[in-house]
């Protein structure tokens, strides 16, 4: 989409300018007229100003600090009746009937006075978010109105009003975020009222008014109201959540509260120290004698027989054996007769032919 403007009196020339919404182009237009510095940044800021859409609040939530794990925080508590807090509870004047429940912290020990402090810390952390939905002025009644979206079901976002703000019927808080309604004025619940979470947290959901606060009998409540106002608490109401009053008194009857862990701190476990020592490692050395067990043990030898083999002898001719050196005298000797025999044959035949 494209946005088109007149900037005649920023030149301050009659030429009448269009400008698409891209960023070169406007550089590019920019250079093609001669402007002043100042005139050039107030045509930069008009077309950020088109360009960008406007940034959403998301609401956040805060930290709880010390305040995380108290049912009931407040300067005066006051039960007549049996009521079970499942959470610590914190005064400097006790109440009549002592509440039934698990409590980590009771009374004004710590850390009763860090949790008055980081109480105050995190309402203004919730008070200085900006109101992503403001009612029509007066009085609201938060499970009627439809001018916010569809009846008796927020999403979340921060709900302001200029006057007092109440629950009569049903209302869902729909959708995992941060849910604040802050209204001047008191904040009432009727008899029989329901607040349920559809994808909420309890320790995402805050009452903030400026007014004191009253649930009425047999509510169903759910979040963390901060009224230093006062709280006062109907006859068998359940609530999912915190009274938070250090400055005021919270009130209860046949009620039963609680609350969450809701951002406490880390328990970092002190690190384990390892003591390390050097033990010398002495050998036993001892010489131990070896006895070797002798024995006479029968093995079977084969016996190879050889065979003896007879060769025949000579007859005895009454003549000593030669030596070698007379036989090879004897040979040669042959063997000279021979040549000469045939030498002489051979002479003959020559004559006869």
């Amino acid at each position: 989409m494209h946005h088109y403007v007149v900037i005649r009196k920023l030149i301050g020339t009659s030429l009448k300018w269009s400008m698409p919404c891209s960023f070169n182009q406007f550089n590019y237009n920019l250079s093609m007229i001669k402007i002043t510095t100042k005139r050039a940044t107030a045509l930069m800021s008009l077309f950020l100003l088109l360009t960008t859409s406007s940034a959403a609040f998301a609401a956040t939530t805060p930290s709880f600090g010390a305040v995380s794990g108290y049912g009931v925080l407040s300067s005066t508590y006051t039960n007549t009746s049996p009521t079970t807090i499942n959470g610590s509870v914190g005064f400097t004047t006790g109440p009549a009937v002592t509440p039934s429940g698990t409590h980590a912290n009771y009374g004004s020990g710590a850390p009763y006075a860090s949790a008055g402090t980081d109480q105050g810390v995190l309402l203004n952390a919730l008070n200085v978010q900006p109101c992503t939905f403001t009612f029509a002025p007066g009085a609201i009644d938060l499970s009627t109105d439809t001018t916010h979206g569809a009846i008796a079901s927020y999403a979340p976002g921060v709900y302001c009003s200029s006057g007092a703000m109440s629950v009569s019927g049903p209302l869902t808080l729909s959708g995992s975020g941060t849910y604040i309604f802050r209204p001047v004025g008191a904040f009432t619940t009727a008899a029989g009222t329901s607040i349920s979470a559809s994808g909420a947290n309890a320790c995402d959901v805050f009452w903030t008014p400026s007014g004191a606060s009253t649930l009425g009998a047999n509510t169903a409540f759910f979040g963390n109201i901060i009224d230093n106002a006062g709280i006062t608490v109907g006859a068998n109401t359940t609530w999912s959540g915190s009274a938070l009053a250090f400055g005021g008194t919270v009130t209860t009857d046949t009620s039963t509260i609680t609350p969450s862990m809701c951002g406490a701190p880390a328990v970092v476990p002190p690190p384990v120290v390892v003591a390390t020592t050097t033990v010398p490692v002495v050998v036993a050395s001892t010489t131990v004698p070896v006895i070797v067990a002798t024995s006479t043990i029968s093995v079977p030898v084969p016996v190879v027989i050889v065979p003896v083999v007879t060769y025949p002898t000579l007859p005895n001719t009454g003549i000593a054996p030669q030596s070698e050196n007379t036989l090879l005298v004897v040979s040669l000797l042959t063997v000279f007769i021979s040549m000469t025999g045939l030498l002489v044959i051979s002479s003959r035949k020559k004559i006869i032919l």
